[in-house]
């Protein structure tokens, strides 16, 4: 049986062939996936309500395609959590000598 490697994960022989992991995940599934997901939820209560948004892929680097989710603009999203919770913070203590800032502290 000759084998001849047509592309990196592709092998034809002359009574068999295989596929990527990936070419057979397009094989088999009928349905398009979703792009991204988007959830509202509160992070923390009394901060108003936060849009993520999570990008869905497909890793088929293993024995098995698996899914994975990513938030995308982590960084973002945290840094507006921040703000928002530092105004209201500020708002609450505007009355005393308490300064709010954001930030980081290594000891």
């Amino acid at each position: 049986m000759e084998k001849r490697k047509a592309y990196e994960d592709h092998e034809v022989g002359d009574f068999s062939a295989s596929r990527s992991a990936m070419e057979s995940v397009e094989a088999k599934s009928k349905l398009q996936l979703p792009k991204y997901f988007v959830f509202n939820t509160v992070t923390y209560k009394g901060l108003d309500c936060q849009a993520f948004t999570l990008r869905l892929s497909i890793l088929t680097g293993g024995d098995k395609p698996v899914l994975v989710a990513r938030l995308i603009k982590a960084e973002q999203i945290q840094e507006a959590i921040a703000k928002e919770f530092a105004d209201k913070l500020t708002s609450e203590l505007k009355d005393t000598d308490i300064t709010v800032n954001i930030g980081t502290v290594e000891i």
